[in-house]
């Protein structure tokens, strides 16, 4: 190349440097839509195609004759395409800060190492935090020894387990990857369906708690409550009530066995108890929250003692507390003696 063909390259570097400081400055964002990007930068590569046709002639089929434009003239070119350039970035910066996956819970309650995985362009794995939100397409994982309640609705909310991965697939649709989940429905607050699914069985709820435990060879699903329909590959729906397992492999037909509503297998729960303000909240209303919480209904001594129940009023606090350790702090500042069988049932007398 001789020396009148060759290019200015100051303002390019210049332009470049500034480009790179401004992007370097912009804080990490959500990735657009991957077709929309690809329709972006498709626009852009025309628009730069066309402009350099019209000032340069180059890939027209006049290219060969089209006369040399001044060395003043291609600066300005290139000044202008570099700050259109820059313009279209910063729109697409800020329209991508702006787009959110859609909500699909709030975590409620979070022990131990539990990580939001979101992928690397949209930030990578980060610590999840109390309150924060989870959108689609996102997956939550639990370390070991660590739990999380995430809330769906107000009705419906998600526990998960020491070593567990569940992705949110799309509203009202999960997937269990490893581990265990617990799934609490309560009809009195609302009805929200979630359709969880896993490789032998996709799970819906029927307004119930029941948990999913997906093993190396198949899956468990225990009912504590209510009912679920459970349906394999092979489509054909099977249910389970309150106080049944269903165990299915492959292609096998579900096996079923009975499951109590407490003990060993919902012992990780006491971990990780859904929230709640008993602060002017009625004795009754935390003595139905406990028996959600354990599968234990403490019953009166007394058919009369239930209805006094519902008009002693609470104070206080048992956040952080598990369940049996929360019965016994209101059993202490309340008066009521707590009688506790060998098989976890508690019975309630006012001293």
């Amino acid at each position: 190349m001789n020396r009148e063909t060759r290019e200015p390259q100051d303002d390019a570097v210049s332009d470049d440097a500034a480009l790179s400081a401004f992007l370097k400055s912009a804080r990490r964002h959500p990735a657009p839509d991957t077709a929309a990007r690809d329709r972006a930068f498709a626009a852009v590569r025309a628009e730069w195609r066309a402009g350099l046709e019209e000032h340069t002639g180059v890939g027209s089929a006049t290219a060969a004759a089209a006369p040399r434009q001044a060395p003043a003239r291609r600066r300005n070119f290139a000044l202008a395409a570099s700050v259109a350039l820059l313009a279209l970035t910063a729109g697409l910066v800020w329209r991508t800060q702006q787009i959110e996956s859609p909500l699909f819970a709030t975590a409620g309650v979070v022990r131990g190492t539990v990580t939001v995985q979101r992928g690397a362009w949209r930030g990578g794995d980060t610590a999840l935090l109390e309150s924060a939100r989870l959108g689609i397409g996102e997956s939550v994982a639990t370390a070991a020894q660590s739990t999380a309640l995430l809330r769906v609705s107000a009705g419906l909310s998600v526990r998960l387990a020491p070593d567990s991965r569940l992705r949110l697939d799309a509203p009202g649709r999960a997937t269990l990857e490893a581990g265990t989940v617990f799934i609490d429905s309560d009809p009195a607050l609302g009805e929200t369906p979630l359709s969880l699914s896993t490789p032998y069985a996709e799970i819906r709820h029927l307004g119930t708690q029941y948990a999913v435990t997906l093993q190396s060879a198949g899956v468990e699903v225990a009912v504590r409550e209510g009912a679920v329909a459970v349906t394999p590959p092979t489509g054909r729906e099977a249910r389970a009530v309150a106080g049944e397992l269903l165990r299915l492999s492959g292609a096998a037909e579900p096996q079923r066995e009975s499951v109590p509503a407490h003990g060993a297998r919902w012992s990780w729960l006491a971990s990780v108890p859904a929230p709640i303000d008993i602060d002017g909240a009625a004795l009754g209303d935390f003595l139905r929250w406990y028996g959600r919480e354990t599968g234990i209904e403490p019953r009166f001594a007394e058919p009369a003692m239930q209805a006094r129940s519902a008009r002693v009023l609470l104070r206080g606090s048992v956040a952080g507390l598990a369940p049996d350790e929360a019965l016994d702090v209101i059993a202490a500042s309340t008066g009521l003696e707590l009688r506790r069988g060998p098989e976890g049932e508690v019975a309630i007398a006012f001293r």
